[in-house]
């Protein structure tokens, strides 16, 4: 475990709520169709420099999706987990 080992799933989880569940920009995920798990572990050799830009880039996408607009707190979605979540719970989710 390293330092970028905590940025990148924390980047994915970003993605997932912020951007899928929500409806913002949809963030391409690092993926291997072989290793389901491949997007949240940072590979030997991996340029630091590629995890910093692959979080800038969600990170943009989630503030820029502006979730909130047009959405009440008590709004409800159905994540990509197949369960219903309030709108309220994905900011408390994510600073937990």
């Amino acid at each position: 475990m390293n330092f970028l080992g905590l940025i990148k799933p924390r980047t994915v989880d970003e993605c997932f709520w912020f951007c899928e569940t929500f409806g913002g920009e949809p963030v391409p995920l690092p993926s291997d169709d072989d290793d389901h798990r491949a997007d949240l572990r940072v590979e030997e050799g991996q340029p630091a420099e590629d995890v910093i830009t692959f979080y800038n880039c969600a990170r943009a996408h989630a503030v820029c999706a502006d979730i909130t607009a047009g959405s009440e707190l008590d709004d409800v979605r159905v994540s990509g987990h197949a369960c219903e979540v309030l709108l309220h719970r994905i900011p408390v989710h994510m600073i937990e």
